[in-house]
């Protein structure tokens, strides 16, 4: 009888959702994987469903829902200033080659988020090839900017982070989930 005792209580808590409790316990675990362990937790905590979070997926949908909000934002950001009469010419030039490349991170984010929902273990590994491949359009305008001796604008930088944090970020939520199937 006392072996059941643990084994019961195992069970119960290892199919046990998240309490409110624990789910900072969740974004903990999660974050302290990533690079930037406070950025990811400010990043999670910056979307109000965090707090409700009870599990990887809720946790990786809003993860990933603001990725694109962020990736989003960027391509706005860049397409304005490639537009703007008072950006230097050289720079103009190439950040409207960039805007493609971040068009693509948006792309990504919103593919990766529609694999999510399936849950399947095939589409949760293209989800995770998807969050990986978000990364490459910003990272090919930043090898632009310097292949033309431009230095990156310090907003598209502090942009590019976010972008870099949450791809980070989803790729730890969906290894976990795969290593959970």
């Amino acid at each position: 009888m006392l072996v059941l005792v643990p084994a019961i209580l195992l069970l119960l808590v290892s199919s046990t959702n998240w309490t409110a409790t624990a789910e900072t316990e969740l974004v903990k675990s999660v974050c302290q994987q990533t690079f930037d362990y406070a950025g990811c937790v400010e990043a999670l905590s910056s979307d109000s469903r965090t707090n409700d979070a009870t599990n990887l997926t809720t946790l990786v949908t809003i993860c990933l829902d603001l990725a694109l909000a962020n990736a989003t934002d960027i391509v706005g950001f860049v397409k304005q200033m490639a537009e703007d009469p008072s950006t230097n010419p050289d720079l103009k030039s190439v950040l409207s080659d960039c805007v493609f490349g971040y068009q693509d991170t948006v792309g990504s984010f919103r593919s990766a988020g529609h694999k999510v929902r399936s849950k399947s273990e095939v589409q949760l590994r293209v989800a995770l090839y998807e969050v990986a491949a978000a990364i490459d359009g910003p990272e090919s305008c930043r090898l632009e900017l310097a292949d033309h001796n431009l230095s990156e604008p310090p907003e598209i930088f502090k942009r590019y982070g976010y972008i870099r944090l949450f791809s980070i970020i989803g790729d730890v939520l969906l290894e976990l989930m795969l290593h959970m199937n």
